[in-house]
């Protein structure tokens, strides 16, 4: 299936939707506007998902990230979302649909059961939905708060646009964490001993803000000479929907900024980032379109 053409119209879909939105002047929000219906369509389409099986998992999804309500909160909204694909797995045994679920089906129907493809369905939802439309709504920020940034997204051809889009994710680093390790054995690990059993969290976010980078390795500069951050992770734990994640974000934020050219926040000061949440985002982006 080539996602290309399909991410275009889902983006170009969204954006007549903001369009329409802030057309009075009114301040238009880019987080359920923008970010969210795009990482949620693609992905839905991606899977093979109707548009009733899509609301029901993208209103179920959020709160597995969020670790402001009851401790059980997550849990219950993964075990939802997996009865959820469970249900959508044994439908299309009887009726396979053309995106990976049906594929899987199709292709490896007798190899796994329904209970390893809806976790395979849901892993995929779960990769693909919050953690691109965070990284979406802080590129949108960034577009409406730094005029030289966008004008760099705006006119930095194709090349541009990937060094753009990687200086974003290294700066941004919306997964902060790695999953958590236990040394099995004795060792010292920058300059700090750990021993067997010790639990180790490595952090995404400062290693991709290490001095390395440079002097201004805190600051996002879209010009930074491209080179390897930690993003998506690294090795056998990698991101396995990093280049999805890429191409959306190579295909919405260069079409933003140069739709709405004048940009900019609505509320800049009221701006804040998600609280005891798994993901780091914006729960709000609210822009105007016309720059005021």
């Amino acid at each position: 299936m080539d996602l290309q053409p399909l991410i275009e119209g889902i983006v170009e879909q969204a954006l007549d939707d903001v369009s329409e939105l802030g057309g009075e002047g009114d301040p238009v929000d880019l987080v359920p506007h923008l970010a969210r219906p795009v990482a949620s369509h693609t992905i839905s389409v991606m899977l093979g998902l109707d548009e009733d099986d899509h609301a029901v998992l993208h209103r179920i999804s959020s709160p597995r990230f969020d670790l402001m309500g009851s401790g059980s909160g997550p849990f219950g909204s993964i075990s939802d979302a997996i009865d959820h694909f469970l249900d959508i797995v044994r439908r299309q045994r009887e009726h396979p649909g053309p995106g990976l679920i049906g594929r899987l089906v199709r292709d490896h129907g007798t190899e796994l059961t329904d209970t390893e493809i809806a976790g395979l369905a849901d892993g995929l939802w779960t990769g693909g939905l919050e953690s691109t439309a965070s990284a979406i709504a802080l590129g949108g920020h960034l577009l409406a708060t730094d005029p030289a940034a966008a004008c760099v997204l705006r006119e930095g051809g194709p090349d541009g646009v990937d060094g753009w889009v990687e200086e974003l994710l290294r700066y941004s680093s919306v997964v902060q964490v790695a999953f958590p390790r236990v040394a099995l054995t004795e060792g010292e690990l920058g300059g700090e001993q750990i021993l067997a059993g010790d639990l180790v969290v490595c952090s995404l976010s400062a290693a991709n803000r290490d001095a390395r980078f440079g002097d201004s390795a805190a600051h996002f500069m879209p010009d930074r000479a491209p080179r390897s951050h930690l993003a998506f992770g690294h090795g056998l734990h990698r991101c396995i929907g990093a280049e999805l994640a890429r191409v959306e974000l190579r295909a919405v934020l260069p079409r933003l900024a140069v739709r709405f050219p004048r940009l900019r926040a609505a509320e800049p000061s009221l701006v804040t980032g998600e609280q005891l949440s798994f993901i780091y985002g914006l729960p709000a982006v609210p822009v105007l379109l016309d720059g005021g």
